[in-house]
């Protein structure tokens, strides 16, 4: 695989990045049920998803959201909006974070940084989350990537974002990365965790070995409309991985998926 694929991951994605730290996630994350109860007002309340809700090839709704005070300036640079602007726009969500400063304050690396007191500690780029892009766990026993529009993650969860000139490839890309053949070549690149789970960050999935070919170009309408189990034939085939090797790498799977 690694020899006939002709690009690497970390080569056609602007990024794979980590979530956002929000540093306290029992402040930052809020139910729905208490926004309603206590009547936040949602105009800095993003839906989040951690890397647990993002499975089986889709983001479960867990009913959570994340307090996210930025705005994309003139520059392209994310400004956290003053606490005035907060105050006065969100009354009671500001009341429920100052009623939560003595425990954001907790945070020690605060003091050193030029931060404000309610500030997430590292945000990430609010466009990131707002663009197209595949989101994964960042722990997980098999690969599981979801192609999604706007979606807001922590820590816990991981995002890549195709360069333009592959965009047109991400149907391609979104059953590539999921087949069966490219989660036994992952399983070999990144580092094993217990029980047989491994780990999806930028580090090990930058190397993943992707394959871009004139083939691709040929047969992209008819790959555009595969299912996943006939992707995994055509892609096999595509390799050159004959029927002895497939049965080994299914057998190894099935492993995995039965943990």
């Amino acid at each position: 695989v690694k020899e006939l694929s002709n690009y690497k991951m970390g080569e056609i994605t602007k990024s794979i990045s980590q979530g956002i730290v929000t540093g306290c996630n029992d402040v930052y994350l809020i139910s729905l049920d208490f926004i309603i109860t206590h009547k936040l007002e949602t105009d800095y309340l993003k839906k989040v998803y951690k890397g647990k809700d993002i499975r089986s090839g889709e983001l479960i709704d867990s009913g959570y959201y994340i307090f996210y005070p930025y705005e994309e300036g003139e520059d392209g640079k994310d400004i956290c909006i003053s606490e005035d602007v907060l105050k006065r726009k969100c009354p009671n969500l500001y009341s429920y974070l100052k009623n939560s400063k003595k425990i954001l304050s907790q945070r020690d690396y605060f003091s050193k940084s030029n931060k404000k007191w309610y500030e997430l500690w590292n945000p990430r780029r609010k466009r990131h989350f707002e663009n197209r892009k595949f989101v994964f766990s960042e722990i997980n026993i098999v690969n599981d990537f979801v192609l999604v529009d706007e979606c807001y993650y922590t820590d816990s969860a991981c995002g890549a974002e195709l360069k333009d000139e592959f965009k047109k490839y991400e149907q391609y890309l979104y059953l590539y990365l999921n087949s069966d053949l490219i989660t036994y070549c992952y399983k070999k690149l990144s580092v094993p965790k217990a029980n047989g789970y491994s780990i999806y960050k930028n580090a090990f999935l930058k190397e993943l070995p992707v394959l871009i070919n004139q083939q691709i170009d040929d047969e992209k309408m008819n790959i555009d409309n595969m299912q996943r189990c006939e992707f995994n034939d055509f892609i096999y085939k595509v390799f050159g991985i004959d029927d002895y090797e497939k049965k080994l790498i299914e057998e190894e799977l099935c492993a995995y998926k039965s943990i």
